[in-house]
């Protein structure tokens, strides 16, 4: 994500324009790491991304199914049982912040140790699509979006075996920026400081907000038949 001014102004939140009536979010994600590639026969001007993005798929949606929900002991919040990442490659225009993203799409659930992020591998698959920097590349606002298509499936030998999910996706991307020094996210509803969970490796990350809208779906039950 390219950088916002420090400086950002609280007056930048009027473009947002009244609040509409959002969709629940299925899946937050957080931007650990990005490597931005430049092409020095133009200039240096933006040639393309990669980063990975980590984070979690609310309990009982496409990504973290009921069923594996149900199956697991349920120590920590409902919410947090599928952890989520993501490997993604984007090509947005120098100019205007638009382009294709590709990418992996990997859930996983915990293991006996409670303490470290889920690592077991449930299931995997990939998405495309195309994201929109524009508000940011253009008008200096802490925003973009994202909208595409996903399919995955469960992982052999583990309990999401023969699962199989594909459809649309939407997101937000909500870009740190600071004011009155405060690191902050510019929601729907104005600014709001960055919580400390919020950080990756004491920096404040991009964040994802992503709905999903799956067309075809094989549930626990079309499994068991």
């Amino acid at each position: 994500m390219r950088k916002i001014l420090a400086g950002y102004l609280v007056a930048m939140c009027c473009v947002l324009g009244a609040a509409s009536t959002a969709r629940a979010t299925d899946v937050t994600l957080y931007e650990v790491s990005e490597a931005v590639k430049l092409d020095a026969s133009k200039g240096g001007k933006f040639r393309r991304s990669e980063g990975t993005l980590t984070g979690w798929a609310e309990a009982g949606t496409v990504l973290c199914p009921q069923f594996i929900v149900d199956a697991l002991d349920q120590t920590t919040a409902t919410t947090k049982v599928c952890g989520l990442s993501v490997d993604a490659t984007g090509r947005a225009d120098d100019v205007t912040g638009i382009g294709p993203v590709s990418g992996t799409v990997t859930v996983m659930i915990q293991d006996k140790n409670e303490l470290d992020a889920p690592e077991i591998l449930v299931i995997s698959g990939k998405m495309t699509g195309i994201m929109d920097m524009s508000p940011a590349f253009q008008n200096g606002q802490p925003l973009g979006s994202i909208t595409g298509t996903f399919s995955v499936h469960g992982v052999n030998g583990t309990i999401a075996k023969g699962y199989k999910a594909a459809g649309n996706f939407s997101g937000t991307f909500r870009i740190p920026f600071a004011l009155e020094g405060v690191p902050q996210y510019l929601t729907d509803a104005g600014p709001v400081a960055i919580a400390s969970s919020e950080y990756v490796l004491s920096y404040p990350a991009v964040r994802l907000e992503v709905t999903l809208t799956p067309a075809t779906l094989t549930s626990s039950s079309d499994r068991d038949r």
